[in-house]
């Protein structure tokens, strides 16, 4: 008898589980989405730059290319950038091909040798002057300037607060137009952010570079309950 009172009183148990699955399953829900951007100026600069050598043999070709390297980032220093804000990002040593495309093991072409540095700094205004010292120093070699922000989260924020507000306004209108009611917020899930550093355009000596303003988006998604 009591084995029969436990096996009903756990059918019941579980029926009443599944009436209120079922009844939370049934919530009618509005799904919403928001994009908030932001505007940050950027406050660091990562340039990248360096020295290419040519020689006959391959320890001429590096030995030269150390030497003039050396000289750019003594000219790098002494313009203000911080040694450990240098950091070579790429070293190079290949064969160098006729025009005919030919090896020249044959005829000894040479070699190329070739780094790359990144150099970091956050004096925007003396970027004109670093790249300046870099060509005079011997770098013949500029890959590009790209511009970020050192501590971007103040932005994020400002930029998802826009979301959430986006978001909300938007789920008010097509709930009105729907004739329905706005219920609770019932879940609220972050999407994909962007942002960045940017390309930044630069010229030949003495000529201003202008760092722009940095972008930073951020995307929520939001499920309201409806009425």
């Amino acid at each position: 008898m009591k084995s029969i009172v436990r096996s009903l009183a756990l059918a019941l148990t579980l029926l009443a589980a599944h009436q209120v699955q079922a009844q939370e399953s049934a919530v009618r829900q509005l799904t919403v989405t928001g994009e908030g951007v932001s505007s940050a100026v950027p406050n660091l600069a990562i340039i990248r730059l360096g020295v290419q050598a040519e020689a006959e043999t391959a320890a001429a070709a590096l030995s030269d290319m150390a030497a003039r390297l050396e000289t750019v980032i003594n000219g790098l220093v002494a313009a203000g950038v911080v040694r450990d804000d240098l950091t070579t990002s790429t070293l190079s040593l290949r064969e160098r091909f006729d025009q005919n495309g030919s090896n020249p093991g044959s005829g000894g072409s040479g070699y190329v040798a070739s780094s790359i540095l990144s150099v970091r700094t956050q004096a925007m205004g003396q970027i004109g002057a670093l790249l300046d010292a870099a060509v005079t120093g011997g770098a013949n070699q500029i890959e590009g300037i790209s511009f970020t922000v050192a501590n971007t989260e103040a932005a994020l924020t400002e930029a998802r607060r826009i979301a959430v507000a986006q978001a909300r306004a938007k789920a008010e209108v097509l709930a009105e137009a729907a004739g329905v009611t706005l219920g609770p917020l019932l879940t609220i899930r972050e999407g994909g952010g962007s942002g960045g550093p940017m390309p930044g355009d630069f010229a030949r000596m003495s000529v201003p570079v202008e760092t722009g303003q940095l972008r930073l988006s951020a995307t929520v998604v939001m499920v309201y309950a409806i009425e």
